[in-house]
């Protein structure tokens, strides 16, 4: 029995122990990707022709952007990557098939906390359940952007996918009978 016990928690502490480095990771690839000089150089340029997304301007803004982030949210496995405008307006995303009916509005929660908590440092949200998306578990990372004078740009958030991540956790191999896992910060 007590061997039993000891293998259970060892099955439990790998799962937190990849649980814990898969949020650590997150949180060290939002603090890199906020400090990008495309990002830097192209966020000011989507907030000013947000409104006319024909306008040769944004769409070199965007087809810039496009080229780092589209791989970034590939390799790193993301649902999506934002970027709102000073006042909180959505003015770009990283999918591509995905329509953001949010455009140029501000986000919904819990996605306007996200940008109020990551105008200040970098904030990761509670679980939800992504509607527009079938329902799937998602949470969101923000961070904010400034250019080189500290003056405030934006803010980028990731979308994070927690399929893979409940994936993980819901394998209940070596679990005992129940197969339960308690996660927690």
């Amino acid at each position: 029995e007590d061997l039993r016990l000891a293998e259970l928690r060892k099955v439990a502490a790998y799962k937190a122990e990849r649980v814990e480095t898969y949020f650590t990771g997150i949180k060290n690839d939002l603090e890199v990707t906020r400090y990008f000089f495309n990002i830097k150089k192209n966020l000011p340029a989507l907030a000013a022709f947000a409104g006319s997304p024909g306008d040769p301007r944004y769409l070199a803004a965007k087809n810039e952007l496009d080229g780092q982030l589209r791989p970034k949210q590939a390799i790193n496995g993301l649902a999506d990557i934002l970027l709102l405008e000073p006042g909180g307006k959505l003015v770009y995303s990283s999918s591509r098939g995905r329509s953001h009916k949010g455009f140029l509005k501000r986000l919904t929660e819990p996605g306007e906390k996200a940008f109020t908590e990551g105008k200040k440092r970098a904030y990761l949200s509670d679980v939800f359940r992504d509607e527009t998306e079938g329902g799937r578990p998602a949470m969101l990372a923000a961070a904010p952007v400034l250019d080189n004078g500290m003056k405030f740009l934006g803010v980028v958030v990731f979308e994070l996918d927690l399929a893979p991540l409940y994936g993980l956790t819901g394998d209940m191999t070596g679990m005992g009978a129940t197969g339960e896992v308690l996660l927690g910060e």
